[in-house]
Protein backbone atom coordinates (compact mmCIF):
# COMPACT_ATOMS: atom_id res chain seq x y z
CA UNK A 1 0.00 0.00 0.00
CA UNK A 2 1.42 3.44 -0.93
CA UNK A 3 1.67 6.32 1.55
CA UNK A 4 -1.64 7.84 0.39
CA UNK A 5 -3.42 4.51 0.82
CA UNK A 6 -1.85 4.01 4.25
CA UNK A 7 -2.76 7.56 5.23
CA UNK A 8 -6.38 7.13 4.10
CA UNK A 9 -6.65 3.79 5.89
CA UNK A 10 -5.39 5.30 9.15
CA UNK A 11 -7.82 8.21 8.89
CA UNK A 12 -10.74 5.88 8.21
CA UNK A 13 -9.79 3.46 10.98
CA UNK A 14 -9.58 6.22 13.54
CA UNK A 15 -12.68 8.09 12.37
CA UNK A 16 -10.65 11.09 11.29
CA UNK A 17 -11.45 13.62 8.64
CA UNK A 18 -9.69 15.49 5.88
CA UNK A 19 -7.87 18.71 6.75
CA UNK A 20 -5.68 18.92 3.64
CA UNK A 21 -8.08 20.90 1.46
CA UNK A 22 -6.93 24.11 3.14
CA UNK A 23 -3.53 24.06 1.46
CA UNK A 24 -4.25 22.25 -1.79
CA UNK A 25 -1.38 20.84 -3.84
CA UNK A 26 2.01 21.49 -2.26
CA UNK A 27 4.18 19.51 -4.68
CA UNK A 28 6.15 22.25 -6.38
CA UNK A 29 9.65 21.90 -7.87
CA UNK A 30 12.29 19.83 -6.13
CA UNK A 31 9.74 17.50 -4.53
CA UNK A 32 12.47 15.07 -3.30
CA UNK A 33 9.81 12.48 -2.39
CA UNK A 34 7.92 14.84 -0.11
CA UNK A 35 4.49 13.61 1.02
CA UNK A 36 2.70 16.90 0.35
CA UNK A 37 -0.68 15.50 1.28
CA UNK A 38 0.57 14.44 4.72
CA UNK A 39 2.07 17.90 5.26
CA UNK A 40 -1.19 19.56 4.20
CA UNK A 41 -3.16 17.31 6.57
CA UNK A 42 -0.73 18.08 9.43
CA UNK A 43 -0.92 21.84 8.92
CA UNK A 44 -4.67 21.78 8.26
CA UNK A 45 -5.34 19.86 11.47
CA UNK A 46 -3.20 22.35 13.40
CA UNK A 47 -5.05 25.32 11.89
CA UNK A 48 -8.40 23.62 12.57
CA UNK A 49 -7.25 22.89 16.15
CA UNK A 50 -8.11 19.21 15.67
CA UNK A 51 -5.61 17.67 18.05
CA UNK A 52 -6.60 14.04 17.44
CA UNK A 53 -5.84 14.35 13.72
CA UNK A 54 -2.84 16.61 14.36
CA UNK A 55 -1.23 14.06 16.69
CA UNK A 56 -1.67 11.28 14.12
CA UNK A 57 -0.18 13.44 11.35
CA UNK A 58 2.68 14.47 13.64
CA UNK A 59 3.53 10.82 14.31
CA UNK A 60 3.45 9.98 10.60
CA UNK A 61 5.55 13.02 9.62
CA UNK A 62 8.16 12.27 12.28
CA UNK A 63 8.83 8.98 10.49
CA UNK A 64 9.37 10.75 7.14
CA UNK A 65 12.62 12.79 7.22
CA UNK A 66 12.10 14.39 3.81
CA UNK A 67 8.57 15.57 4.56
CA UNK A 68 9.60 16.69 8.04
CA UNK A 69 12.37 18.85 6.56
CA UNK A 70 9.96 20.32 3.99
CA UNK A 71 7.52 21.20 6.80
CA UNK A 72 10.24 23.06 8.71
CA UNK A 73 11.22 24.76 5.45
CA UNK A 74 7.60 25.87 4.94
CA UNK A 75 7.48 27.28 8.47
CA UNK A 76 10.63 29.30 7.76
CA UNK A 77 9.22 30.56 4.46
CA UNK A 78 5.99 31.58 6.20
CA UNK A 79 7.85 33.51 8.92
CA UNK A 80 10.06 35.19 6.32
CA UNK A 81 6.97 36.21 4.31
CA UNK A 82 5.39 37.82 7.37
CA UNK A 83 8.46 39.41 9.02
CA UNK A 84 10.87 39.72 6.12
CA UNK A 85 13.51 37.66 7.92
CA UNK A 86 14.04 34.72 10.23
CA UNK A 87 14.48 35.99 13.80
CA UNK A 88 17.52 34.74 15.65
CA UNK A 89 15.18 32.98 18.09
CA UNK A 90 14.26 30.58 15.26
CA UNK A 91 17.78 29.69 14.14
CA UNK A 92 20.20 30.40 16.98
CA UNK A 93 20.45 27.89 19.82
CA UNK A 94 21.84 30.57 22.16
CA UNK A 95 18.96 33.05 21.82
CA UNK A 96 15.94 32.57 24.08
CA UNK A 97 12.76 31.60 22.28
CA UNK A 98 9.88 29.15 22.19
CA UNK A 99 10.98 26.96 19.28
CA UNK A 100 12.63 23.63 19.98
CA UNK A 101 16.35 23.10 19.62
CA UNK A 102 15.66 20.56 16.86
CA UNK A 103 13.62 23.10 14.86
CA UNK A 104 16.38 25.68 15.25
CA UNK A 105 19.01 23.25 14.03
CA UNK A 106 17.02 22.38 10.90
CA UNK A 107 16.11 26.01 10.24
CA UNK A 108 19.72 27.15 10.66
CA UNK A 109 20.94 24.36 8.38
CA UNK A 110 18.54 25.52 5.65
CA UNK A 111 19.32 29.23 5.89
CA UNK A 112 20.58 30.84 2.72
CA UNK A 113 19.03 28.16 0.53
CA UNK A 114 21.06 25.28 1.96
CA UNK A 115 18.12 22.92 1.61
CA UNK A 116 20.26 19.85 0.91
CA UNK A 117 22.05 20.39 4.23
CA UNK A 118 18.71 20.70 6.02
CA UNK A 119 17.35 17.54 4.34
CA UNK A 120 20.53 15.62 5.23
CA UNK A 121 20.29 16.74 8.86
CA UNK A 122 16.63 15.66 9.02
CA UNK A 123 17.61 12.21 7.70
CA UNK A 124 20.27 11.95 10.43
CA UNK A 125 17.85 12.89 13.22
CA UNK A 126 15.86 10.40 15.24
CA UNK A 127 12.08 10.29 14.88
CA UNK A 128 11.83 11.92 18.32
CA UNK A 129 14.07 14.79 17.18
CA UNK A 130 12.03 15.28 14.01
CA UNK A 131 8.85 15.21 16.10
CA UNK A 132 10.24 17.99 18.30
CA UNK A 133 11.15 20.06 15.23
CA UNK A 134 7.72 19.44 13.72
CA UNK A 135 5.99 20.53 16.90
CA UNK A 136 7.51 23.99 16.53
CA UNK A 137 6.89 24.05 12.77
CA UNK A 138 3.23 23.16 13.29
CA UNK A 139 2.79 25.87 15.89
CA UNK A 140 4.37 28.48 13.63
CA UNK A 141 2.40 27.48 10.55
CA UNK A 142 -0.93 27.25 12.35
CA UNK A 143 -0.53 30.75 13.79
CA UNK A 144 0.62 32.32 10.52
CA UNK A 145 -2.06 30.59 8.45
CA UNK A 146 -4.84 31.13 10.97
CA UNK A 147 -3.97 34.81 11.02
CA UNK A 148 -3.91 34.96 7.19
CA UNK A 149 -7.27 33.16 6.94
CA UNK A 150 -9.17 35.35 9.38
CA UNK A 151 -11.14 38.25 7.86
Amino acid sequence: MDSIGTHDALLAAQGMHDHGALLGDQEGPGNRGVDSRLIAEFIGAAVDLCMVCHDLQLSLLAEDPVSAARTVEQACVAVNAVWGCLPESLVNEEVPGKTTLQFRRLAAAGCGGNNETMFALARAMTSADRRAALTSAGEILSVVLRDDLMP
